[in-house]
């Protein structure tokens, strides 16, 4: 369990690697709930939150590491 050097693992079928799954990537805006209302950036949802991270890590189950996966760190 550590963080992988870079292209340590093959790429995927768009010929891409190290896109998820080493280290989680922080966003620029602070986590919060989505609205239901269509949104193209929903900005700081909740200031008081930490940032917005995404992706997963090294340190998660693989059922997490994904690029949908959100989360806050403070």
């Amino acid at each position: 369990a550590f963080v992988a050097p870079v292209g340590s693992y093959r790429p995927n079928a768009f010929g891409l690697h190290d896109m998820i799954g080493n280290v989680w990537e922080f966003c620029s805006t602070h986590y919060g709930a989505y609205t239901k209302d269509a949104a193209t950036d929903p900005g700081d949802i909740d200031p008081k939150r930490g940032r917005a991270v995404r992706g997963g890590g090294w340190s998660n189950e693989a059922k997490d590491v994904r690029s949908g996966g959100r989360n806050a760190d403070p």
